[in-house]
């Protein structure tokens, strides 16, 4: 990978991150924190006593390209054993591009034993999750989930 490519990545991932936590707040969560970077998660937000993190992960293909999509074990490692709180929810949020060329966000809530049904396959010397995209949600229904 050419460093060009990886600052535009980056740039494009900081980018989708900004827009993402602005639609969040636009939808309620006004006590969301945006993580540093390298942060295992993107944000974090305390509601009703629970500990919610999330993972953004944004793409440049539309959702319907590949019947998976991927996201990192080492994001759920961390939830699973360096996040000590009780009461935590883990979210991975995903952005795919539309024909009109705008992001549209899916969700899927951590569960282990779900999780633990997912193949693996290592990308780039590192596992990830292949997650069927039948398995994400709308964005909209993680709102009334959160009561938001």
């Amino acid at each position: 990978m050419s460093i060009d490519v990886k600052l535009s990545q980056e740039k494009y991932g900081e980018k989708n991150e900004t827009d993402f936590y602005n639609i969040l707040k636009q939808n309620g969560l006004t006590n969301i924190i945006r993580t540093e970077k390298y942060t295992p998660y993107d944000y974090y937000f305390k509601l009703n006593n629970m500990n919610i993190y999330i993972e953004l992960k944004t793409r440049c293909i539309k959702k319907e390209q590949y019947d998976t999509t991927i996201l990192a074990t080492n994001k759920v490692n961390f939830f699973n054993n360096d996040i000590k709180k009780r009461n935590k929810i883990f979210y991975a949020i995903f952005g795919f591009i539309t024909d009109t060329k705008e992001m549209e966000y899916y969700y899927i809530k951590y569960d282990k034993e779900l999780f633990n049904s997912y193949a693996k396959q290592v990308i780039f010397n590192k596992e990830h999750f292949k997650i069927p995209i039948t398995d994400l949600k709308e964005i909209s229904k993680l709102y009334d989930e959160l009561g938001t």
